[in-house]
């Protein structure tokens, strides 16, 4: 299995944009076609999954279309995301984000 291959494996598909899981790759000074080895690679390639999520998460929902007629329509389902870039966060012991507990009004 190579270090891609591993990638699309923590995510559990292949986003739409290959670039987005190369660019991940790189960000984590990894090489793509480089054999996965857990011991060496797991964080890494936990934290592009991470960076991937968070990309999807916020990625408009896109539809195409060629005279009236829908030829290719992405949707990235937001709460299932939110709950893995929550378990990845969580498998990297990262803080999670802040909580509100009170608020004064003034």
């Amino acid at each position: 299995m190579t270090i891609r291959e591993a990638v699309i494996s923590e995510l559990g598909f292949a986003p739409g944009n290959a670039l987005t899981i190369d660019k991940a790759i790189i960000d984590q000074s990894l090489t793509g076609s480089d054999t996965y080895a857990p011991a060496d690679h797991k964080t890494a390639v936990l934290s592009c999954a991470l960076a991937i999520c968070r990309i999807l998460y916020s990625t408009a929902d896109v539809t195409t279309s060629a005279n009236g007629v829908v030829s290719n329509s992405i949707k990235y389902d937001r709460e299932n995301l939110h709950k893995r870039i929550v378990a990845l966060e969580t498998e990297l012991g990262i803080i999670g984000r802040p909580k509100i507990i009170s608020k004064n009004v003034w």
